[in-house]
């Protein structure tokens, strides 16, 4: 979780793209209207790399080792493609940056899962339950603010699809984004997975 934390917080300088054409959001001293980057983008961009590597391998239980016998990977490669397309697409859509985000991450992920294709079934597992996992803190911050997508999102620039009150836009960016994360150690690392199993709730009085 540290690893990915670190990893994704550089990912934060990003945040000016989504100001004001996405949302424009309250932030601490007002550093995202001053200067397109806060301590909640920062704070935001760490947890995200944090859970997505980890929440897998917990709800799972799955168990990795390092492949001594694994080729050399061009380590840095899906990072790289992913910032160069983001780069690419807000040269060529300026005003579409979260759907640029989508496609970068989307194509990052396909990357790693062609040059590592033994890593395709947890990154699919990884980022249907970190996109759950955010809609449900989603849906929760909602119901404290139900109105905070109509006071700080730009409506009128989105798809106009609502899962329970949540733009389509979030989970998709979650998915795309937790595709990516939750395998970029193993990727990077020289990690595959051995076993996992589903995690399994003990019954009451047991």
């Amino acid at each position: 979780m540290v690893w990915g934390s670190l990893l994704s917080t550089p990912f934060a300088l990003t945040a000016f793209l989504f100001i004001p054409e996405y949302w424009s959001p309250p932030s601490l001293f007002n550093w995202a209207q001053r200067y397109g980057i806060s301590i909640e983008d920062v704070v935001w961009s760490a947890a995200v790399g944090g859970i997505a590597s980890a929440v897998s391998e917990i709800a799972f239980h799955e168990r990795l080792e390092r492949v001594r016998t694994l080729a050399p990977k061009p380590r840095y490669l899906p990072l790289v493609a992913v910032v160069a397309l983001i780069v690419v697409l807000e040269l060529m859509w300026p005003a579409r940056s979260i759907y640029n985000a989508m496609i970068a991450l989307a194509a990052g992920a396909a990357l790693i899962a062609w040059i590592r294709r033994d890593l395709t079934g947890r990154m699919l597992r990884g980022a249907a339950i970190f996109a759950a996992v955010y809609m449900f803190l989603f849906v929760y911050f909602l119901a404290m603010y139900p109105d905070f997508i109509a006071r700080y999102y730009n409506t009128a620039g989105l798809w106009g699809r609502y899962i329970l009150g949540v733009p389509i836009e979030e989970p998709l960016f979650a998915y795309a984004g937790g595709a990516v994360w939750c395998v970029m150690y193993e990727y990077m690392q020289g990690y595959r997975l051995v076993s996992f199993r589903p995690v399994r709730f003990a019954r009451q009085g047991s």
